[in-house]
């Protein structure tokens, strides 16, 4: 059988969606570097890290089109008098990883400064920052198996969080009760003397919220992290790959790129331990990314 002309089997480009921002926020044009990217194909969103600007992108496929912009501000702010009081918690900067997880619709965002920032999302968009987990160095790769994210990170080592399904936000819920939108200059409803004071007063209880959502934070992260699982690396892990079948006689395997060391480390998922190395050849070095077929 002869095979059909290269045009007929060869990919194709079927739509080019730019990388410009939604009106209204902060980042205009998005330049420089773009990273690891994860789908979530329920509701054809793309997460793209975009390294260069600080910032992941939301992409419906389907219409082609930016639907949000992440970059670790929470959404929560007070509206006064037309003007905008906004809270922020640590921003994401330079992502790498990205991982979308669709048996919770937990979206996890790794950055090279060392934290993972966790969103629910919600149809498809990104609608809450649920918390900022912290790590010692780079985090980069991320992989998801049986209830657990596994986070590359630092000189040489690989961390467990717990994917969980009720995963509360780890900051306190900004009380808009004190919001006054209307027009005709009067005071709310609470006695207040002027609007100025009602702004130093709702300032005084946003800063309280902050402080509180800071002492917070620890809890969070130890909800999260499961400690009990975490592999040493010989150097700083890049792409790796968990093994999906299981032998009647050896535990599962993690296959984990060593781009320093020129080698792929293999580990057990049960064990935590080293199982084996193999050297690449020194042509096949810069081992970076990795699939497990």
């Amino acid at each position: 059988t002869s095979l059909p002309a290269p045009a007929d089997w060869c990919l194709k480009q079927s739509q080019e969606i730019p990388l410009v921002d939604i009106p209204g926020e902060h980042v205009d044009v998005i330049l420089g570097r773009l990273d690891h990217s994860s789908v979530d194909t329920a509701n054809h969103i793309l997460y793209l890290a975009c390294l260069g600007s600080h910032c992941v992108l939301a992409i419906d496929t389907f219409a082609g089109r930016l639907v949000d912009t992440l970059t670790g501000d929470t959404k929560t702010s007070y509206r006064w008098n037309r003007t905008r009081c906004s809270c922020s918690v640590p921003t994401i900067q330079t992502p790498q990883g990205v991982l979308y997880v669709a048996a919770t619709q937990h979206l996890y965002v790794a950055s090279a400064s060392g934290s993972v920032h966790i969103y629910s999302t919600v149809a498809g968009g990104a609608e809450m920052l649920l918390g900022v987990l912290d790590f010692d160095g780079e985090v980069d790769n991320l992989r998801y198996f049986d209830g657990h994210v596994l986070v590359a990170y630092g000189d040489g080592a690989i961390g467990c969080i717990t994917d969980q399904p009720g995963l509360q936000r780890w900051d306190v819920h900004m009380d808009e009760s004190g919001d006054d939108s209307s027009s005709d200059g009067e005071s709310s409803s609470l006695d207040y003397k002027s609007r100025r004071e009602m702004r130093e007063i709702r300032d005084q209880k946003y800063k309280k919220q902050l402080e509180q959502s800071a002492a917070m934070r620890p809890q969070f992260q130890e909800a999260c992290l499961d400690m009990s699982k975490t592999f040493d690396v010989d150097e700083h892990p890049e792409g790796f790959e968990i093994e999906q079948t299981t032998h009647p006689h050896r535990e599962r395997r993690i296959f984990v790129n060593v781009a320093d060391k020129c080698q792929v480390q293999v580990l057990g998922y049960d064990s935590c331990k080293t199982l084996d190395r193999w050297q690449l050849p020194e042509p096949l070095g810069a081992n970076y990314p990795m699939r497990l077929d």
